[in-house]
């Protein structure tokens, strides 16, 4: 009994370790978008999935010095590729039309997830809008 309890143990422990369910997402910081003033700017990045989360490619806008982490999460975009079409750096390109505007174009081979369509901070506030690049 104790034999087939250890082996159960160490199955499962090889299941969580191999599979990382556990594991935090990575962050890896595509590019940023700063807005004529240089006060704030859009963060696209590609938060790396694990086996049971795909890749997303997400934007956030913050100040202009704020610095992408690992614990991040997109908080006005969040989309998905669908396999094998465009690289993830031509996904979303965002295009600051003022100080308060942005339009974020993307491809339509993407499933979006999140897409806010204003935003705002102790900076100010934001409009966002939606450009699909055929």
């Amino acid at each position: 009994m104790k034999y087939l309890i250890r082996t159960i143990g160490i199955l499962i422990l090889t299941l969580v370790v191999s599979c990382q369910i556990f594991d935090k997402s990575e962050n890896r910081l595509i590019k940023e978008y700063y807005n004529p003033k240089s006060s704030m700017k859009v963060i696209v990045f590609e938060k790396l999935g694990n086996a049971t989360v795909n890749n997303s490619i997400q934007a956030s806008i913050q100040w202009y010095d704020y610095e992408l982490t690992n614990e991040d999460i997109g908080n006005v975009f969040v989309a998905d590729k669908i396999e094998g079409k465009k690289s993830v750096d031509s996904i979303l390109i965002p295009n600051w039309i003022d100080n308060e505007t942005v339009e974020f174009i993307h491809s339509n081979s993407i499933r979006t997830f999140k897409t806010e369509n204003r935003f705002e901070n102790n900076l100010g506030k934001v409009r966002i809008e939606y450009k699909i690049n055929e």
